[in-house]
């Protein structure tokens, strides 16, 4: 229920904390303050007022001009002066703070929320401390008459508390990991860039042979660039089969002449990121090759992936429509061999066919049927 408050200011004095500066500095690190309602937190406030027969319960965070709060139950208050705050008193404490009686306590008994028809009677408040010992708010349920915690819900309370502190500490982590994901890829993409430009230098002025072999160069660095963009499309983890060929084609597409197409038609798996690049780097061999041999003389045609999945096995059909080229069966070429580095990586059994209508390669690898478990 809402709770009807007068935001008045008070000159309520203040406990001093000695974590003061370093305290807001990690408050502000986690990025809680003025996030969106959370489903995991919601429940844990729910559960804990219903457990202490408390009507009010709520996650506090402590900054340094108001209390907000990330999740409540019982009111719609999301948050109040620091003025109004009791749970500023209770991060001087080693664990939690028990107030049974806020008319009868010095630090809460001008505190407007505790006076009046409904006022807050009775508060405890367990302190939500990281790892660093640097406290940011409480876990605290309040009633509106007085009374005591049993010790079974001082207990649990404090346990309750320290799961808060854990998922904030894994939703803090997970944030960082996605800022240095994020400046990994940057730097990533212009190391790949400073590469590409080096080789297009290197062509000016080269003989036509050794241009022609910086230009393969440039094109595969650059078909490592569209990989990495992709597999980084996937957030980093497990890599979505469809989704991922799917945008290789694209991206294929984009540099292909005219006359050739790649079309993608895949039933969904996933695969680690690593076996997921070595896929990649096949697809894209597989398809520089076709161009460069099955298509002579503009001829129009495509080249098809096709994959199907068999429970843990997946069967991956790449497949041109052209004259097929014989470095199948001859001296393998740099593509061929990067072909198959790749199915040593992605631990895929490879067979190569050919005839009239072209030439074929067939993958058979193990891949996940449904999104791992985190």
């Amino acid at each position: 229920m809402a709770h009807p408050v007068s935001f008045m200011t008070t000159h309520q004095k203040t406990p001093f904390s000695p974590y003061q500066d370093p305290r807001l500095g990690a408050l502000v690190a986690t990025g809680l303050v003025g996030s969106a309602r959370e489903q995991d937190f919601d429940d844990i406030v729910a559960y804990v007022a219903e457990l202490c027969e408390a009507p009010v319960c709520l996650i506090s965070l402590v900054e340094d001009e108001r209390q907000w709060f990330k999740a409540t139950h019982g009111t719609e208050l999301r948050e109040t002066p620091i003025s109004q705050s009791i749970c500023l008193h209770a991060l001087t404490e080693d664990e939690i703070l028990e107030i049974p009686d806020t008319a009868l306590d010095p630090r809460t008994v001008d505190n407007p929320l505790c006076q009046g028809p409904e006022a807050f009677r009775f508060y405890a408040g367990a302190l939500l401390r990281l790892e660093n010992e640097i406290p940011l708010g409480t876990l605290c349920v309040l009633d509106h008459k007085p009374r005591h915690l049993t010790s079974h819900q001082r207990r649990t309370i404090l346990l309750l508390a320290r799961q808060v502190v854990r998922q904030i500490e894994l939703r803090e982590a997970l944030a960082m990991q996605k800022r240095l994901q994020a400046e990994i890829d940057h730097r990533v993409k212009n190391s790949l860039q400073m590469v590409a430009s080096y080789l297009r230098m290197q062509r000016r002025g080269a003989s036509e042979e050794a241009c022609q072999v910086l230009l393969d160069a440039e094109q595969r660095v650059a078909a490592i660039s569209a990989l990495h963009a992709a597999i980084n499309d996937t957030g980093g983890g497990s890599v979505p089969l469809a989704h991922y060929l799917g945008r290789i084609a694209q991206l294929l597409d984009e540099s292909l002449p005219k006359n050739v197409s790649v079309r993608v038609a895949v039933e969904e798996a996933y695969v680690p990121p690593e076996r997921a690049a070595a896929l990649g780097l096949i697809v894209n061999e597989f398809v520089t090759n076709s161009v460069k041999h099955a298509f002579p003389n503009e001829r129009v045609g495509s080249v098809t992936l096709t994959g199907q999945r068999n429970g843990g096995l997946y069967r991956l059909v790449l497949a041109d429509d052209g004259t097929g080229f014989s470095e199948v069966t001859e001296t393998p070429s740099l593509g061929l061999k990067i072909i198959g580095a790749a199915s040593r990586q992605l631990q895929a059994k490879a067979a190569w066919s050919q005839d009239t209508e072209g030439t074929c390669l067939t993958l058979s690898f193990s891949a996940s049927e449904a999104l791992p478990a985190n």
